[in-house]
C-alpha cells in the first residue's frame, strides 16, 4: 500500500526512493532489468526504475 507521507529510512536514501516515493507494488512491478526504484536527479529531475500499465520504465527520465 502506497504510504503518502513518506517511507522509513530502511527503504530508501536521499536519492533512492526519496520524495515521499513509495510505490504501491500490487499495481507497479520490477523493470526489465528487475529494478523498482526512484532515482532524485535534483530539482523537477527524477529516474523511474519499474513497469506501470504496462509501460517499461527503466529508466524513465523526466
Amino acid at each position: 500500500m502506497p504510504r503518502p507521507h513518506g517511507i522509513s529510512s530502511s527503504q530508501g536514501t536521499s536519492t533512492n526512493n526519496s520524495n515521499l516515493i513509495n510505490f504501491w507494488t500490487t499495481i507497479i512491478s520490477n523493470s526489465s532489468s528487475g529494478i523498482r526504484r526512484f532515482d532524485d536527479q535534483g530539482l523537477y529531475k527524477g529516474r523511474c526504475y519499474l513497469t506501470c500499465h504496462g509501460e517499461n520504465h527503466n529508466p524513465l527520465s523526466y
